[in-house]
């Protein structure tokens, strides 16, 4: 978040709520073309590989960005609604859970140290394994693949992946420069 601290601040608040409704427009539209620059910067900048790898893009195209005004108070709010990105955003640890099959009856995976004929084994999103049944049957036999139908998973430790704040840390300078540029145009 960005906060100012204004000199004189009672002067600059009156000659606000007395500004034209136009100026008041003008100064909501450039709060919303800087969100909108800290938004597209979000996506093209730290949403590419920078600081999470793009899987299905879900989180990218979540990222908006909206102008509000109360009083004399203008914010521009940049954020998701996807209920992972918390997670990326701050860090933190998830809850131990149950990992049970979707569309199959158990699950297959491999033991730790499992080296075996992989290029004969395909996965289709971890789901379930295709491919050559006598690899797999030697894999499962030698008991390095195992079938369950359900895995206690203990949690996991996620670390920090700032992709918002890193963002508007990068992009200070120019989001001042822009809301002094606004205000001045709104003052004249």
């Amino acid at each position: 978040m960005i906060a100012a601290e204004l000199v004189g601040a009672e002067r600059v608040l009156s000659f606000m709520e007395r500004l034209p409704e136009q100026s008041k427009d003008s100064m909501k539209r450039a709060i919303l073309r800087l969100a909108v620059m800290l938004q597209n910067y979000v996506k093209d900048s730290e949403l590419t590989g920078q600081a999470l790898h793009v899987r299905t893009g879900r989180l990218r195209r979540s990222i908006t960005a909206k102008a509000t005004e109360e009083g004399t108070t203008y914010a521009g709010i940049v954020g998701t609604n996807v209920v992972y990105a918390r997670i990326n955003e701050f860090g933190g640890q998830t809850r131990p859970h149950e990992i049970r099959p979707v569309r199959a009856r158990a699950l297959l995976f491999a033991r730790g140290g499992f080296i075996g004929p992989m290029e004969s084994m395909r996965t289709q999103g971890g789901r379930y394994a295709k491919g050559k049944k006598a690899a797999i049957s030697r894999a499962i036999g030698d008991g390095s693949m195992q079938f369950a139908r359900v895995v206690r998973h203990p949690g996991s430790k996620i670390p920090e992946r700032s992709f918002l704040r890193s963002a508007l840390a990068a992009l200070t300078p120019e989001i001042r420069a822009g809301i002094e540029a606004a205000l001045k145009e709104a003052i004249r």
